[in-house]
């Protein structure tokens, strides 16, 4: 064969090949995306920063590699640059989208809405969103380099985490 026609077949075989989306971990792995504001944002690019004063919300599109049972709960947390657990959301989720609701593991007296998972290769996918807006992330803001944890509570030996920039 020619140098001509071996360096041809590599470069379309490299054109034909797509890359995984950048955040999302490839299949079997755990990852995260982190964006700002826009739920169809979560279908490009992470985000590298969050400006606090004109943010309303940080949405995580989470990929965990594990199976899912009919119902599974997913821990999420949102940790400063100093390391301390600003606030962690406790989730019940889903690949059934019959399933709405589930009674509370705690007691609480209402039901908790469950939210859709979707399958991928070699895992599955859930979005979380946080509050910024209003909340106190902007009236007492921290700008710095924060994270977001999240976890199967089945399997918390499998985390995803992923890193954002809160900028003034």
């Amino acid at each position: 064969m020619s140098a001509r026609f071996l360096l041809l077949s590599s470069l379309i075989a490299i054109a034909g090949c797509r890359a995984e989306p950048e955040g999302i971990a490839p299949p079997g792995h755990a990852g995260m995306k982190l964006v700002v504001d826009d739920p169809q944002l979560l279908e490009g690019p992470a985000h590298a920063r969050l400006h606090l004063p004109t943010a309303r919300h940080l949405l995580a599109r989470i990929q965990l590699p594990t199976p899912l049972n009919r119902v599974d709960w997913i821990t999420v947390q949102l940790i400063s640059p100093d390391g301390a657990v600003h606030a962690t959301r406790h989730l019940p989720c889903s690949l059934d989208s019959t399933i709405k609701e589930v009674a509370s593991p705690d007691g609480v007296p209402h039901p908790i809405d469950v939210l859709p998972a979707q399958a991928v290769p070699g895992g599955w996918t859930v979005d979380v969103a946080f509050p910024v807006g209003g909340t106190h992330l902007q009236r007492r803001p921290r700008p710095g380099l924060w994270r977001v944890r999240a976890w199967l509570d089945a399997r918390p030996d499998l985390p995803a985490e992923s890193t954002i920039e809160f900028a003034l």
